[in-house]
């Protein structure tokens, strides 16, 4: 449980990051924009024409903004679930090929280590990309141990996710496979 709430400790430094992080307010404005378009708020929908054009992130921005109903807490809230999640895909990814093996050292290294809980879980292409690596991780493990068809539909989502958000690093994920 200490390890998910670690997820949560941007929003603790939500002010510094805010005002010291350039993309990260325009994350959060393009996705309130793009919900706006949503919610028929017509001056909301015309600042996102100061965005530059909407890409993944501003998408999923401004579904986390519509989910929030607009509150920006929340919005780092659910960034940093939706890396978590990354993290339980790649704990599941280890039992399953691993079965015999303690979970130990590797979920505090997942739940733990200061790089992927910090910058995997602010509100930036890093929370969608981590997610996205760990649900091909995911499908992998699924694809390797039972050769199911739902291993690979997990590979493909993720794969589409991250190269929609870094196409560079789609690439190298593909690599491997």
């Amino acid at each position: 449980h200490l390890g998910v709430a670690l997820y949560l400790l941007p929003l603790a430094l939500q002010p510094y990051i805010s005002t010291n992080r350039s993309d990260i307010p325009g994350i959060i404005g393009g996705g309130k924009s793009l919900a706006a378009l949503f919610i028929g708020d017509p001056l909301g929908a015309a600042r996102l024409f100061a965005v530059p054009v909407p890409t993944a992130i501003y998408w999923v921005s401004g579904l986390f903004s519509l989910l929030a109903s607009g509150s920006e807490n929340a919005v780092w809230v659910l960034f940093a679930w939706f890396s978590a999640l990354g993290a339980f895909y790649f704990l599941k990814a280890f039992k399953r090929l691993l079965p015999d093996q303690s979970l130990g050292w590797y979920a505090a290294a997942v739940f733990f280590f200061p790089s992927l809980v910090l910058w995997s879980s602010l509100p930036s292409k890093d929370a969608i990309t981590f997610w996205g690596i760990g649900l091909l991780t995911f499908g992998v493990s699924m694809f390797w141990r039972e050769r199911s068809w739902s291993g690979l539909l997990k590979i493909a989502v993720a794969e589409a996710v991250i190269f929609s958000v870094r196409r560079y690093f789609a690439v190298f994920c593909c690599l491997p496979l």
